[in-house]
């Protein structure tokens, strides 16, 4: 369910990165399943605690795994993903994105471009570059 899931994911952030233009001024969600909300003006979406979630939004947005929620996250270029304590999440990062992963967090992030990826000392990170692009680390860079 999971692989499928992260593959419609992964094909519809990559058309964000296509289909969604250089600057927005609403936080664009295109699917919200859970327990999430979004707040406009701060440009964010969270996953509420206890919760499986998938969110998948457009440019320039932050999103927050939090608690200890199952997040399946897609966001186009220059987003932000922060995934904190005992959360679980998978996340696809457009071009300029970039991630946290804190406390015992366990993240798999997968890089449409160059994203920096901040894996704190307890959690487990995974990362997986575009095929055009090179591994630095956690970072990826094209």
């Amino acid at each position: 369910m999971k692989i499928a899931r992260f593959f419609m994911l992964f094909a519809t952030a990559s058309l964000l990165v296509f289909a969604t233009g250089c600057s927005s001024s609403e936080v664009e969600v295109l699917e919200c399943e859970g327990d999430c909300s979004c707040d406009e003006d701060e440009r964010s979406c969270s996953c509420h605690g206890g919760t499986d979630c998938v969110i998948d939004g457009a440019e320039d947005i932050t999103f927050y795994c939090d608690g200890n929620a199952d997040c399946d996250l897609a966001c186009g270029a220059g987003c932000h993903v922060v995934c904190p304590g005992t959360t679980t999440c998978e996340a696809i990062l457009g071009h300029q994105g970039s991630a946290e992963c804190k406390g015992t967090a366990s993240c798999e992030y997968t890089c449409e471009g160059d994203c920096t990826i901040d894996c704190g000392s307890n959690s487990t990170c995974t990362v997986n570059c575009h095929e055009d692009c090179e591994q630095d680390g956690d970072d990826c860079i094209c």
